[in-house]
């Protein structure tokens, strides 16, 4: 064989392993993040943080007040309605 022969040889089987590499990257991208019910979900979780942060002047959460962290308890309050608003309008 010659070397350009091998050069195309070695340039087809690189551009085929990027095109299946390619391939299986969207398909998993497809069934975790592309996925509709995660988009929904997120849009969800950030639609009610912008309310929940609307018309509000406190601290944001974890900032240090008299050195303590606050707010790690709202936090995981909001998450935990999000989450079950998120459901219920799925499921309803």
């Amino acid at each position: 064989m010659e070397l350009d022969s091998l050069t195309k040889i070695a340039q087809i089987i690189f551009y085929s392993g990027g095109l299946l590499l390619g391939v299986l990257t969207y398909g998993r991208a497809k069934s975790t993040i592309l996925n509709t019910v995660n988009t929904e979900y997120h849009k969800k979780v950030i639609e009610h943080l912008a309310e929940q942060k609307q018309g509000t002047d406190e601290p944001k959460q974890g900032t240090k007040q008299g050195g303590t962290k606050q707010g790690t308890d709202h936090g995981s309050a909001v998450c935990s309605g999000v989450i079950e608003c998120f459901l219920s309008s799925r499921c309803a």
